[in-house]
């Protein structure tokens, strides 16, 4: 099962636009869009989809406080947070359960990208069907769209 949480109805209906439910069950995927915004308790209802057991692997991609703190409490025992959202501020913590981490074996990683050799991986998949790339894409423009674009990044 795969859980997509925002909480922007928007964001969440392109995202479902790119990447729709049918599809990915089609792959045998359960793919589930939550939007958590105005939830008394998120990070219950989203452990509830798990049984409460947790999420095996959670991905932040936004560098806010309270969206790294509910990764911290959505993640099952051996849990992997994945941290690929660069904050800007060099003084960004947040509280972190290190009572998991030495008893349930929770980590965090921080990425910001992939190796040559997850670079290569990602051609071959692409190139064999096994991964769509186009579901990345949003927007294509030549050098000058640049400057817009960098203006318009919020949008």
């Amino acid at each position: 099962r795969v859980v997509v949480v925002d909480i922007d109805d928007k964001r969440l209906a392109q995202v479902e636009k790119l990447l729709p439910v049918e599809l990915a069950a089609s792959k045998g995927i359960e793919l589930v869009y939550v939007n958590t915004k105005g939830m008394s308790d998120p990070v219950q209802m989203l452990r509830a989809l798990t049984d409460d057991a947790g999420f095996d692997d959670v991905f932040v991609y936004a560098a806010v406080p309270s969206v790294v703190e509910m990764a911290d409490e959505l993640l099952a025992e051996d849990g992997c947070m994945n941290f690929f959202a660069g904050p800007t501020d060099k003084n960004f913590k947040v509280p972190f359960n290190f009572y998991n981490v030495h008893y349930n074996s929770t980590h965090v990683v921080g990425t910001s990208g992939g190796s040559t050799d997850d670079m290569k991986e990602a051609i071959t998949l692409s190139a064999t069907g096994q991964l769509q790339p186009s579901f990345m894409v949003t927007h294509i423009g030549g050098l000058d769209a640049v400057p817009e674009t960098v203006l318009n990044l919020p949008d």
